[in-house]
């Protein structure tokens, strides 16, 4: 809507905006943390969208960051940045998605083996116990 309209509304739609801006990167950050499965996802889809010669990812922080530091008295109407912002962020946030499957299902696979190897563990001890 910045882009369409020029401005924020209201001045709690810019403090909404820049709240779902840092919920999304303390996000990211959190999932690099705890997976090292995310950046390297993330630059394989990146790599995928750039074959059709668009970097979307950076173009997006670009649009991101003039949207978050806009001169408060200055339009910013575009019809074409608009369209363009919002068919982009739906291919930037499929991106997300993939990288967040990709993710879980690692994780997934990562559990069910450490549990199968509790399992097998658990079961050798009570055989064993059990011989005794």
């Amino acid at each position: 809507m910045f882009y369409a309209t020029g401005h924020f509304e209201k001045w709690t739609d810019y403090e909404f905006y820049n709240e779902k801006i840092h919920d999304f990167k303390y996000n990211y950050k959190t999932a690099v943390f705890y997976s090292d499965a995310v950046v390297p996802l993330h630059r394989e889809e990146v790599d995928e969208i750039l074959t059709t010669g668009l970097n979307i990812t950076s173009i997006i922080f670009e649009y991101r960051d003039e949207i978050q530091n806009h001169v408060i008295n200055e339009s910013y109407t575009s019809i074409e940045k608009a369209k363009w912002f919002f068919d982009n962020i739906t291919i930037y946030l499929d991106s997300l998605l993939q990288i967040q499957l990709k993710v879980a299902g690692r994780i997934s696979s990562e559990v069910e083996d450490v549990l199968s190897e509790v399992i097998i563990k658990v079961s050798q001890g009570q055989l064993c116990m059990s011989l005794r």
